[in-house]
């Protein structure tokens, strides 16, 4: 049977509370979450290559799930998770590359904050629920039907799609500062004395 599109979400976030800092973070906690999330990805796509190439499969296309956090830093993350999702962005490329010639795909998705198992911590507790979803421009959750839509098109996607990470965000990786919410309460305080006023 032929193998024609996987995606591939390897994720464990790794430590938490205050041993998650570069300090202080175990060794064996960062290999543990880079094993996981970074070889297993890679593990995952040479695993899909072969499967692909021996059963003669039309159009393979490969998806990554990287995340928000493999393209910047967070004081909520640990080194483990971010350089573990830097990874799968560093794969995508060279898989984009790699596999071109052989028809594969490879592209990868970075989700926003969503309201998971993971996060219930934030979302079950109204005040944390709402500076999460403020911090989205739109001033939400990100919806877990976007992400699913994004991945079929992703799978699916002009031939000529590849190497390409799609943020499915409410935008926030395109946000500078001061962001939405903090442009708001500046406009609140000041008439905009760097870049909102007039010359």
């Amino acid at each position: 049977r032929a193998v024609h599109a996987a995606s591939l979400n390897a994720g464990i976030f790794g430590a938490a509370g205050p041993e998650r800092g570069i300090d202080t973070l175990a060794t064996a906690d960062f290999e543990k979450v880079m094993a996981t999330n970074c070889t297993g990805v890679f593990r995952g796509m040479r695993e899909f290559t072969r499967a692909a190439a021996q059963t003669g499969a039309e159009e393979p296309s490969l998806l990554l799930i990287k995340s928000i956090y493999g393209s910047g830093g967070s004081v909520f993350s640990n080194a483990g998770y971010q350089a573990s999702k830097f990874c799968v962005d560093g794969l995508t490329k060279q898989g984009a590359v790699e596999l071109a010639r052989r028809g594969v795909t490879v592209n990868s998705l970075s989700p926003g904050f969503v309201k998971t198992p993971l996060t219930e911590g934030w979302w079950s507790d109204p005040q944390v629920d709402t500076i999460i979803a403020q911090a989205h421009p739109k001033g939400q959750w990100v919806d877990p039907e976007s992400i699913g839509q994004t991945a079929a098109f992703l799978l699916h996607a002009p031939r000529s799609v590849t190497g390409v990470d799609v943020f499915v965000d409410h935008g926030s990786a395109a946000e500078s500062i001061p962001n939405v919410r903090d442009g708001d309460t500046v406009r609140e305080l000041t008439d905009e004395p760097c870049c909102g006023k007039a010359a």
